[in-house]
């Protein structure tokens, strides 16, 4: 067998909230990416765990609402 590390930047709990894994985890990687920075999500797990429903599968345009809900404005789209 060949030994293999790996590096994570995260390790959440099952009990860890929707709402506080997006905070600590992505919420981070989607200002940077609205300021023109490439990221990734990688979510792993069970088949028919969730990943897909909690990662979403359509494309949403940008708005004022889903930049307020990011705590970014239209501005910081264009930093970077």
């Amino acid at each position: 067998l060949i030994e293999r590390a790996f590096t994570f930047d995260y390790v959440m709990d099952t009990r860890v909230s929707q709402s506080a894994l997006y905070q600590e985890c992505v919420q981070p990687l989607v200002a940077r990416l609205l300021q023109g920075y490439n990221s990734t999500v990688l979510a792993y797990g069970q088949t028919g765990s969730g990943k897909t429903y909690t990662m979403g599968s359509a494309a949403l345009p940008i708005t004022e609402d889903l930049l307020a809900a990011h705590d970014l404005s239209v501005d910081d789209q264009s930093a970077g």
